[in-house]
C-alpha cells in the first residue's frame, strides 16, 4: 500500500501513516511506501528516516524495517 503525506504537518502524517498500517494489517499487506517528498518534504523525510519514527510505529504495535530503494521521495518498509 502507498500513502503520500505531502502537504502534511508531522502530527497529521503519523496519524494517516497508522491508520494505512491498520489498513495493510487488516488486508495482509506486507509493505508500506511512504512518499514524503524531496526537497520541500524535508522535515517528513528526515522523521521517516530515523529511528524515532521506528519507535513510534513501534510503540502504535507496527514493526517495520525499511527497504532499500533509491528513491528520495519515497520510503518503503517491510511490515513484520
Amino acid at each position: 500500500m502507498e500513502i503520500d503525506i505531502h502537504r502534511m504537518d508531522l502530527w497529521e502524517a503519523i496519524d494517516e501513516i497508522i491508520y494505512l498500517l491498520e489498513e495493510c494489517q487488516i488486508h495482509k499487506e506486507r509493505t508500506i511506501t511512504i512518499i514524503h517528498g524531496y526537497r520541500h518534504g524535508k522535515i517528513l523525510k528526515d522523521y521517516i528516516h530515523s529511528e524515532g519514527f521506528i519507535r513510534e510505529m513501534k510503540k502504535a504495535g507496527f514493526s517495520l524495517k525499511k527497504k532499500t530503494i533509491r528513491n528520495q521521495g519515497a520510503t518503503t518498509f517491510f511490515i513484520k
